[in-house]
């Protein structure tokens, strides 16, 4: 049974006392724990998951941090976490180990060569706060807070608030719950991840030239989101939060070779025969893909921001009036992926429309949103990726 908050009738903002205890006696039952981060892991995972480490290390538990990610370039140089690369895991599932999968919830979430482990588990616990999980087949929709013990009794271990803006508010949530002390340490990794999130969003402004962080309109309206925000940043002083702007502004520092990269984008956009997908194609063995690092926090957030400047349209290019979905197809941990923004509500429909229509199996997550997401095929073939990215457009009279 999943504890699984939905926002579209009603907002979760506190956890209640009740649930964080029962939460936190199932992460005590063992006294080891693997904290799995998502597949491409990004802040909010990672600092959720550090933040929980050190929270089950004070409770006396070993923790280890499994990751799918060059933690360099997340600026993530902290030594005193055990932490594992996912593709050099090769361990059987263990009764003595308590699994905690932070910010995802879903299976194509896990990363690759980690499924059986974390499947086959027997003590799984999840915090997390994206929508429509499926780690288990059965959940209840609850409309407040659990405090009464006979249903908290009957609760399984995995907790979805998707009124949440980001895992490390579902964390602080957690430890509000439990009267536990934010530290400063805890709170900077913990808005780090938030403002990671909430960046992408638009809940929140990240300027590095200006050394500053401060919330949107759109924050300013989710009284979670703006609480957790208020609360953490608090706790913080200026110089912390000027570095954490640096880190993740990273449009306001980027190297002549990613300004390039940058400006080549546009120069490599196509379109859909019906002109309703604007997409760029990034060969798996392209050299200048593979000069930048491929995948990481600065390539990705390079291409985050180019597809939602192709959707407004900031190019002022006629061909861009009626495109409805923005997709960059590139390599990324050895296999070939696409993300996609749109300008419309129904990607999962989108996906579905490309599995039924042009892909069988095609393996898709939207992690709860309804606008972005991402896919991907297990190939680095050139030849097999093309063809891939062309089922895809191909697919395009979805948005007709």
């Amino acid at each position: 049974m999943k504890v699984y908050y939905n926002p579209i009738n009603f907002r979760a903002n506190k956890m209640s006392q009740k649930e964080a205890e029962f939460l936190q006696n199932k992460l005590q039952e063992n006294k080891k724990t693997d904290i799995i981060c998502h597949e491409g892991t990004d802040r909010d995972c990672l600092y959720s998951a550090a933040t929980m480490a050190d929270y089950l290390q004070s409770l006396g538990n070993q923790t280890r941090i499994i990751v799918q990610q060059n933690l360099k370039k997340l600026n993530f140089d902290d030594e005193s976490y055990t932490i594992i690369q996912a593709n050099d895991f090769d361990e059987a599932p263990s009764d003595d180990r308590t699994i905690l999968c932070v910010d995802f919830s879903k299976k194509d979430k896990i990363p690759h060569n980690l499924g059986d482990y974390v499947l086959n588990s027997k003590n799984i616990v999840c915090l997390d706060h994206h929508n429509e999980p499926n780690l288990k087949d059965d959940y209840i929709l609850i409309e407040k807070p659990l405090d009464d013990e006979e249903t908290i009794d009957k609760l399984s271990c995995l907790y979805v608030d998707a009124s949440a803006k980001s895992a490390t508010s579902v964390v602080y949530r957690f430890f509000e719950a439990l009267n536990r002390e934010i530290d400063n340490k805890t709170a900077y990794n913990l808005f780090s991840g938030l403002v990671d999130d909430s960046v992408k969003n638009h809940l929140i402004d990240c300027s590095a030239q200006k050394g500053e962080i401060v919330p949107t309109k759109k924050m300013l309206a989710n009284k979670n989101a703006y609480e957790v925000f208020c609360a953490l940043k608090a706790k913080l002083s200026d110089k912390q939060i000027e570095k954490i702007a640096q880190n993740i502004d990273i449009m306001a520092s980027l190297t002549d070779k990613e300004k390039e990269f940058q400006k080549s984008l546009y120069d490599k956009l196509q379109f859909s025969e019906n002109g309703k997908i604007a997409y760029v194609e990034i060969p798996p063995d392209d050299k200048t893909w593979d000069e930048l690092g491929r995948d990481s926090a600065r390539t990705s957030t390079i291409l985050n921001r180019f597809r939602q400047d192709v959707l407004a349209n900031k190019f002022n290019d006629k061909r861009l009036e009626d495109v409805k979905a923005a997709i960059t197809f590139y390599e990324a941990h050895g296999v070939y992926r696409l993300s996609v923004h749109t300008k419309t509500q129904n990607l999962l429909e989108f996906f579905k429309y490309i599995e039924d229509n042009a892909i069988k199996d095609f393996t898709h997550n939207s992690g709860g949103h309804p606008n972005r997401g991402g896919g991907k095929t297990r190939t680095t073939d050139p030849k097999e990726c093309h063809n891939w990215v062309l089922g895809i457009i191909n697919s395009s009279d979805f948005f007709d």
